[in-house]
């Protein structure tokens, strides 16, 4: 059982093609061996490796290749993908694997993309598990269950046609962002703008209330200060009739008595 599953390695050996003629086109149909090496973390902590050799055979289409040509054969693991069961027994495996032949005698090569999935089967016995079944035998045991092998056409063009698909997907979201960005600097100038106006509208606002409150005070000090030197000036003319009353009525007094005043 295993609770993580830490690396899978894997490689092709033992590679052996035989030519099918055919009346229109010829076929070579290999035969080899993927090994593979996987390693997990049981449930006590201790990691683990799992060997196992998984036969396969592959069938390539080579209408430029004739049963006298002596060929070479060499497979190459292109892609790994694994997925461990939900109990741990049971780890899923998908190999992207190519194989290539080229004759000897000539300059000439066809190359094939095969998909290989895979189901192992993970021993927790402390010792290393090694096997190395037929395929049969390995059927009959249930180390793996039957292995599904499916030819991918036009591998390289799938690549890059999700290449240019993942490339769109980037440039889309580049200018999405691009966009949402010239958006947001637009919104924020716009808003800039409105709120400088209306600093604008709001400081003349209070310009104008200020400056005519300051008018309207000044007109009322002005007016103020006006009526106290009005009053003052009445005050002052009444003061100095009251002084030229008494004055005129102490002379009079002077002159009934007999007094004579110069001047």
């Amino acid at each position: 059982m295993a609770t993580l599953l830490r690396e899978i390695k894997a490689k092709i050996i033992n590679l052996e093609y035989e030519v099918i003629p055919h009346n229109t086109t010829s076929q070579v149909m290999v035969k080899g061996n993927l090994v593979k090496e996987i390693f997990y973390v049981n449930k006590k902590g201790i990691v683990k490796q799992y060997d196992s050799e998984l036969p396969f055979t592959v069938k390539l289409d080579t209408p430029d290749l004739t049963p006298d040509l002596t060929l070479i054969a060499q497979g190459e693991i292109e892609h790994i993908s694994h997925r461990l069961s939900a109990d741990g027994h049971q780890v899923e495996q998908q190999y992207i694997i190519s194989i290539t032949l080229f004759p000897k005698e000539k300059f000439i090569t066809r190359s094939q993309h095969f998909l290989i999935r895979s189901v192992d089967q993970l021993d927790d016995s402390e010792h290393i598990k090694k096997i190395t079944l037929p395929e049969d035998k390995a059927k009959a045991n249930g180390q793996y269950k039957e292995n599904e092998i499916i030819p991918i056409p036009n591998f390289t063009f799938l690549i890059e046609q999700k290449v240019h698909s993942l490339r769109q997907d980037m440039e889309e979201t580049l200018r999405s962002e691009i966009k949402e960005k010239v958006h947001k600097d637009l919104e924020n100038k716009l808003r800039i703008e409105i709120e400088n106006k209306l600093y604008e509208e709001l400081e003349d606002k209070i310009r104008r209330e200020f400056g005519n409150n300051i008018e309207n005070q000044l007109n009322k000090r002005f007016a103020l200060l006006e009526k106290e030197k009005q009053l003052s000036e009445l005050k002052e003319k009444h003061e100095q009739t009251i002084k030229w009353q008494e004055l005129r009525r102490k002379s009079a007094q002077q002159k009934l008595y007999g007094y004579h005043i110069k001047g």
